[in-house]
């Protein structure tokens, strides 16, 4: 949720962004924003599955929980 900009837009504090456990949330909508959990199989416009590129798009919101592990859960909308 660093992207320049984002946060902000969204109006989102750095308590918004930060998980129970202390970590920085992430988001991400495709596999080319470099989010884990994306595997080319999601809705983003530049999907590496045609049939994936027009909306609803899907976005990954992820959160990293002790030991290192990253959970992520889709969000589908229109954005």
């Amino acid at each position: 949720m660093t992207a320049v900009g984002f946060a902000t837009t969204l109006g989102l504090s750095a308590t918004d962004q930060t998980s129970a456990w202390g970590y920085e949330l992430a988001v991400g909508n495709g596999p080319n924003s470099g989010s884990s959990g994306c595997d080319g199989d999601d809705r983003d416009p530049q999907s590496a599955n045609s049939a994936l590129t027009s909306p609803p798009y899907t976005a990954l919101i992820g959160a990293w929980v002790p030991g290192g592990t990253l959970v992520t859960v889709p969000a589908v909308g229109a954005y």
